[in-house]
């Protein structure tokens, strides 16, 4: 397959919402108590308008043919040296997305591929996301691309969740 990546746009948020609906639904299913099992259209429209609207993040689309079938939400983020670590440019990968018609067609690689050529370009020195530990195909998606695990967080819920009213 020949994809075509672009930034996207304004334009694009209902495009955005359409392929973002099936990764919150995963999510949902995986941490009710973090993620939101319905997300309203309008809320939405907003969020994606305000990360669009920071010139610190960039959400690329790929497009067969015209079509919109995926994209990738990043940020490219430099660490300032601290006592503790040595300064970093890295890239932080927040969404990737693939129409669930177009999965297991490679578009998720070749998303990745052109995230990581752009943040070489921007002189990143290292890609890094977060994949849920209920997500095994996520994780091995993204292990199989080279990623590792070099730390592990864990949580505690005290009190009641979010989603218990």
């Amino acid at each position: 397959m020949a994809f075509f990546f672009r930034p996207a746009t304004t334009n694009d948020i209902g495009t955005l919402i359409r392929l973002n609906k099936a990764v919150q639904s995963l999510h949902a299913a995986i941490e009710p108590g973090f993620f939101k099992a319905v997300t309203r259209a309008e809320e939405l429209e907003i969020y994606f308008g305000n990360v669009l609207d920071n010139p610190d993040n960039e959400i690329i689309l790929a497009e067969e043919d015209g079509a919109a079938l995926g994209y990738v939400w990043f940020q490219i983020q430099r660490l300032a040296e601290t006592p503790f670590t040595w300064p970093r440019q890295r890239t932080y990968i927040y969404q990737i997305a693939v129409d669930e018609a177009f999965r297991r067609r490679g578009l998720g690689t070749a998303l990745l591929s052109h995230v990581e050529r752009l943040s070489q370009e921007a002189g990143s020195n290292g890609l890094a996301l977060d994949a849920w530990t209920g997500n095994a195909g996520a994780q091995a998606f993204f292990i199989a691309r080279g990623f590792s695990s070099p730390s592990q967080g864990y949580e505690k819920p005290i009190g009641r969740r979010p989603d218990e009213t």
